[in-house]
């Protein structure tokens, strides 16, 4: 197996990399206070990896880059997520990861050297993705028939619809003369 954990284009510094991986299936039990085991499954949460690795003093450089490749932040000011290449990673079906939790520096024990360690968690898992699938609003599509909408229609439309309203005792009024006014124009344009 290969000893590298590439982020992005990034690969990181030092020496004596390990990557532990985890999967974390949530159940609850429904025994209450009887002897069943019984159990509700809660889902699978993003699997984490726990990376650690040792980088020489020589390396402050490679130290910094790290430190800031963690520390990173996108546009909308959330960790940024990287596309991650390691062996142990990649095969538990992971490809992109984002920083989580603690990103631990200790001076190693009787050489010139950090003992580093943090946390790296999955981002958008199979589980996670299915949810959203499931849950995603139904998409409506509006169709038509390609007919033109006349303008007069959809002004007797509109017409149809006040009509439809109780009218108040001035509209009604207001109506009866312009009937009355309407009815005259009529008769002189003929």
């Amino acid at each position: 197996m290969s000893k590298f954990l590439m982020l992005d284009d990034y690969v990181l510094p030092g020496h004596g990399l390990m990557v532990q991986g985890a999967l974390e299936i949530k159940n609850e039990e429904l025994s209450g206070e009887t002897s069943s085991t019984s159990t509700v499954n809660k889902g699978v949460k993003p699997k984490q990896f726990t990376v650690s690795l040792q980088v020489p003093y020589t390396e402050v450089a490679g130290m910094k880059k790290l430190t800031a490749t963690a520390e990173a932040k996108d546009t909308g000011d959330r960790m940024r997520i990287y596309d991650c290449v390691n062996d142990t990673v990649n095969a538990m079906g992971v490809r992109q990861v984002q920083f989580t939790d603690r990103f631990a520096v200790n001076e190693a024990e009787g050489v010139r050297a950090w003992d580093v360690s943090f946390t790296l968690r999955e981002f958008q898992s199979r589980p996670e993705m299915v949810e959203q699938r499931e849950s995603a609003p139904k998409t409506v599509t509006q169709s038509s028939s390609g007919a033109a909408v006349d303008l007069a229609t959809a002004e007797e439309q509109q017409t149809a619809q006040a009509v439809a309203e109780p009218l108040t005792l001035l509209e009604k009024l207001l109506k009866a003369v312009d009937s009355a006014l309407g009815s005259g124009t009529e008769e002189r344009a003929s």
